[in-house]
């Protein structure tokens, strides 16, 4: 499903697109927008197409329906996928911290499965246990 797009200049200096759910529009904040790298462009389409398809004001569902639709299509698309969510993000609330760690274990996760290489599952236990203990006390609030 392809939504319509329209890049707009009134959505605030750090918010890089909004989806209007009645009508099915992305508006793209112009002035944020257009210096974005074109692989940050894709996850937040494909993040604020996930809000309509799931029709969810849910983030973490819509990032996962981005990685979803992105994981492995293209070289690079995972960690890619991981920059975009901690560069978009200013982690001005715990949400933006859970939300980061949950695309990371996502990204972990998928090449656990698509090399069946245990490293990663490692990986997702050694950033477990450092990323609780560095963001404890953020995450607490949430």
């Amino acid at each position: 499903m392809k939504l319509k797009t329209e890049l707009v200049t009134i959505l605030g200096s750090t918010t890089p697109a909004q989806l209007d759910m009645d009508t099915g529009t992305i508006y793209l904040n112009a002035p944020y927008w257009n210096y974005l790298p074109q692989a940050y462009k894709d996850f937040i389409i494909q993040h604020e197409t996930g809000h309509y398809v799931l029709k969810t004001y849910n983030e973490f569902e819509a990032d996962h329906y981005a990685f979803e639709q992105l994981a492995g299509k293209r070289p690079g698309s995972l960690w890619k996928m991981i920059e975009t969510i901690a560069d978009v993000l200013d982690g001005s609330s715990p949400e933006h911290y859970a939300r980061f760690a949950a695309m990371y274990r996502n990204v972990m996760y998928f090449n656990y499965e698509d090399t069946g290489d245990k490293k990663y599952l490692l990986e997702i236990e050694r950033f477990n246990r450092e990323f609780l203990i560095k963001h404890r006390n953020v995450l607490r609030s949430r």
